[in-house]
């Protein structure tokens, strides 16, 4: 399954937004991470995934993400 992380976006959600990425695995969120643009890295999302050279990673900054 292809690993896709959306890196720097603010996240909608009905009244909440904020900034932060999300992992996505096949069709399924995986993890959403709330973070300060500067924290993440692909250690943060280690529990998740261990082979990092199938991770995709999408920066988002300036995009809203719904």
């Amino acid at each position: 399954m292809s690993i896709i992380l959306l890196k720097n976006g603010t996240i909608i959600n009905e009244d909440i937004s904020f900034k932060g990425s999300i992992l996505i695995n096949g069709e399924i969120i995986q993890k959403i991470i709330s973070y300060s643009p500067e924290k993440i890295n692909l250690s943060t999302i280690s529990d998740s995934n261990s082979d990092f050279a199938a991770v995709t990673i999408i920066d988002c900054e300036g995009l809203l993400i719904f």
